[in-house]
């Protein structure tokens, strides 16, 4: 067994080396051969050049980091076929939520012996004409989507929750309401509303708001939430209701699809987020978003 350990040393407040050097040592006395892989401030480029060179001959990926540090792998890692497992080190670890991953290395070693894998689906978004970038969780373009663009802005090293403080209330204060436009299999949705949308391939939400509930990453499809909203009081609302699973029904708009199409309209230069990561292509007037899912994409070592 040969594990690739991936650790990003800014997680879990700085203690993801240290994390990944135990579970590199537990693995190690169990007969594994396993490298270390730091992430590092370079281009994307760069990075997954790196991660395509160290990859080959590998059996696991292991990724010790937040959902971020596990979405910046995903070109390289759907491509390789190597099986992934989520060390959670991050803020929500909403991946390693969903398979039921934890960031002990003794439940490392459990799903090592057990050796089960599951294939799930992917996503990619393709915006105007740029390429398209792969997801595994979710993409939301609205107020959820500005919070993050502010956090990260602000952003200089490890966050924990009450990073998150500031800019909340600076959004509630001043929400990002894009108009939408939702097409899903080429059927129209919703036109020209303001509110908050989320295309998702899993369930999972921070602070288990979870407003995609029944999606599943088996299905071959992404489930797409509509919010309406045109301020503060009835954003606020739709939160409330989403955290106590009292949100299905109209006017929420909540469909499933394999593509799906939105056009934003007068939004701010970066109000979408993929995996909790801030989006990097400026969305500006009549931009055009488009989704695709990719059944079976990405190879999971379960618990």
């Amino acid at each position: 067994m040969r594990v690739l350990i991936l650790y990003n040393p800014n997680s879990g407040k700085g203690r993801g080396q240290r994390v990944a050097e135990s579970v590199r040592a537990m693995l190690t006395q169990g007969g594994a051969a396993a490298t270390l892989f730091a992430t590092a401030k370079e281009p994307p480029a760069d990075f997954h050049a790196r991660l395509r060179a160290a990859l080959p001959g590998h059996d696991l990926l292991v990724v010790a980091g937040g959902d971020g540090t596990l979405h910046n792998t995903l070109p390289t890692a759907i491509n390789s076929g190597i099986p992934i497992y989520h060390l959670a080190m991050g803020t929500e670890n909403l991946f390693a939520r969903q398979f039921g991953m934890d960031r002990t290395p003794a439940t490392l070693d459990r799903a090592i012996k057990a050796w089960k894998t599951l294939d799930v689906d992917a996503a990619t978004l393709t915006i105007n004409d740029h390429p398209p970038h792969p997801f595994v969780l979710m993409c939301s373009i609205g107020p959820d989507a500005s919070v993050i663009r502010r956090l990260d802005a602000a952003r200089r090293g490890p966050i924990s929750h009450l990073s998150y403080f500031r800019p909340i209330l600076a959004e509630l204060l001043a929400p990002s309401l894009p108009r939408l436009t939702i097409d899903i299999d080429g059927h129209r949705l919703i036109t020209d509303q303001p509110g908050m949308a989320i295309v998702a391939n899993s369930r999972q939400y921070a602070l288990r708001i979870d407003p995609a509930l029944n999606a599943s990453m088996t299905d071959g499809l992404l489930d797409v939430v509509f919010f309406p909203a045109a301020g503060r009081v009835s954003l606020a609302s739709w939160v409330l209701k989403s955290r106590f699973r009292k949100h299905l029904g109209h006017p929420l708009q909540y469909q499933s699809g394999r593509s799906v199409r939105i056009t934003a309209a007068a939004i701010g230069p970066c109000a979408y987020q993929l995996d909790g990561e801030c989006g990097r292509h400026p969305l500006t007037n009549a931009c055009s978003m488009r989704f695709e899912v990719h059944p079976r994409a990405l190879k999971v070592l379960t618990p």
